[in-house]
């Protein structure tokens, strides 16, 4: 499983999202974005997410923190 996230360090969400997929040991490459805010809008339109965080699994977006923790929920992070 390959995960990136996209994230600014003051943000709850992000942080959250961090706690859950390292709750269930997933390596994840992480860009913080926050000295980045040309990138980060090229991410937000690239992924057309326009909140952080940016989680992305296996090149398909899966939303925010809150669709990650669903997605935790439904069982799909082994």
């Amino acid at each position: 499983m390959n995960i990136t996230l996209y994230t600014k360090s003051t943000c709850p969400h992000c942080v959250r999202a961090k706690n859950i997929l390292e709750s269930k040991g997933l390596p994840y490459e992480e860009h913080v974005m926050d000295d980045a805010p040309r990138e980060l809008d090229e991410a937000k339109a690239k992924w057309n997410h326009y909140t952080v965080p940016i989680v992305i699994i296996d090149g398909v977006l899966i939303g925010g923190g809150s669709e990650l923790a669903a997605y935790d929920q439904a069982g799909k992070l082994a």
